[in-house]
């Protein structure tokens, strides 16, 4: 990644053409053992339409012409260039012309990531100011909460790229449960919990400033682990995400957000935060398990998720981690949330003040009518 881009045109090889389309062979299965698997950039589509991991062990590693699966062909318009992050080549270059009947259509009606939602005058709802200089934030006289939790650039560097790297000294700062009062028993009988994290402007070395990732622990009152609900307050978010903290992570999802946008986190999976601008702080809000615990021990055993996000000048890219099973990353927008009952023109704290049990789910993920096994971010 990061080096020139191989244009695709008419006097392209047929096999690069055939990439183009989408309907070239994928690599022999010992590229999922040895070298870094494909990203493919996609937005959202159900999920008969997500790109499928190839199996380990689904052909032999000595027999390089034994056809694989081929790659599915994108169904919908390309955010940015797909490609293989173990090669210097492209899937496809947004700069060369389309073959007729190839043409990559716009996607209109759906969030980009390349949106510049950086104005931080979102209207979020609570009476509540951020602060980035010093990180930390003030209260309303119709909002209460605890005092800010700093998390130093020392207390992540288990989990870094480069933990050795220099960066901003206070990395992002948080506030759990923070509400007005008239509200307060309400959220104390449903289990919720709102916060609010803020992050320093700047990078970590080759990284962009980010958490360093968690899984959230089983709750108290239910037995199982529960979701959580994001949304980006300022800045441009990337919700890192992958369905398992073991050596196979499963299914890794990089989920592109601007100011507004709405991200939910499944039940049980591994995720970190990343502040995909390094020149304007994100902050976001999110709605959580009342009984809220994070697990780290398994994320700093793997020194962090599957992916790390790589600031390549204003870009950004992934780097696997070699301390994972080979994985493929999806990176896209935010699926529509409609069949968890959330609305996509208002904040997710004005949405449950206008119904208070939309939230349910999430101090209890057994009341959400999806299921969660086949859950698309």
């Amino acid at each position: 990644m990061g080096g020139a881009r191989t244009r695709v045109t008419h006097r392209t090889s047929c096999r690069w053409r055939r990439v183009a389309r989408g309907t070239n062979r994928t690599p022999p299965a010992r590229v999922h053992r040895d070298a870094t698997p494909l990203v493919q950039r996609d937005c959202p589509a159900p999920a008969d339409r997500q790109c499928r991991r190839a199996q380990p062990g689904s052909g032999s590693p000595s027999d390089h012409r034994k056809p694989c699966r081929p790659i599915r062909a994108f169904r919908c318009a390309l955010r940015r260039d797909s490609h293989h992050s173990s090669r210097r080549r492209y899937l496809y270059d947004s700069t060369a012309r389309p073959r007729r009947g190839n043409r990559v259509r716009h996607n209109q009606g759906q969030r980009t990531y390349r949106s510049q939602c950086v104005s931080g005058n979102f209207d979020h709802g609570l009476d509540l100011e951020v602060h980035t200089d010093p990180l930390g934030f003030a209260y309303g006289s119709n909002c209460t909460g605890p005092t800010p939790e700093l998390r130093y650039l020392d207390d992540i560097r288990a989990t870094l790229l480069d933990p050795e790297c220099t960066g901003p000294d206070i990395a992002y700062a948080i506030v759990m449960d923070i509400a007005p009062e008239s509200v307060r028993d309400d959220l104390r009988r449903r289990n919720l919990c709102f916060g609010v994290v803020t992050y320093a402007a700047g990078r970590l070395g080759r990284e962009p400033v980010r958490s360093q990732g968690h899984v959230h622990k089983q709750s108290p009152h239910t037995g199982i682990s529960t979701p959580e609900v994001y949304e980006v307050w300022s800045g441009r978010a990337v919700i890192l995400m992958q369905e398992h903290a073991a050596e196979d992570p499963g299914r890794c999802f990089a989920v592109a957000a601007g100011e507004g946008d709405v991200v939910v986190v499944p039940p049980g999976w591994v995720h970190a935060t990343i502040s995909a601008d390094p020149t304007v702080p994100l902050t976001f809000g999110a709605w959580c398990d009342a009984d809220y615990g994070f697990e780290y021990e398994a994320v700093r055993a793997h020194r962090g998720l599957a992916w790390f996000p790589v600031l390549d000048g204003d870009q950004l890219t992934y780097e696997s981690n070699p301390s994972y099973l080979p994985s493929e990353l999806i990176e896209k927008s935010p699926s529509p949330y409609g069949a968890l009952g959330l609305a996509a023109d208002t904040s997710i704290w004005h949405q449950y003040i206008d119904a208070r049990d939309r939230f349910d789910f999430v101090p209890d993920p057994r009341l959400a009518p999806v299921d969660w096994e086949d859950f698309i971010p």
